[in-house]
């Protein structure tokens, strides 16, 4: 009987071992989205109000003279360069982590 119970003891400890592994590899991918989203909102905050701002001074043309939908989509291109921070931000962490 103590031979069956200590194989038992094993198996459950080898089931708890996988199910802690994967609980881990669950927060790092968790923690993962999470750097990647915030790098993301906080480019499109930062960049919402500047871009809204060059383009009501009326320097349209001097700041922004090869992007001519620049000063009518302000928010569709903050956004659309989020998306190139959050790629940037999630490549640099799978390259250095």
């Amino acid at each position: 009987m103590q031979l069956g119970l200590q194989l038992l003891e094993y198996t459950i400890n080898a089931i708890r071992s996988r199910i802690e592994i994967e609980k881990a590899e669950r927060d790092r991918n968790f923690q993962e989205l999470v750097a990647v989203a915030g790098s993301a909102i906080a480019t499109v905050s930062l960049l919402q109000s500047p871009a809204k701002d060059f383009c009501i001074q009326g320097s349209r043309k001097d700041i922004f003279p090869k992007i001519p939908y620049f000063c009518d989509y302000p928010f569709s291109f903050s956004l659309a360069f989020a998306f190139i921070v959050g790629f940037i931000v999630w490549r640099l962490r799978k390259i250095l982590l």
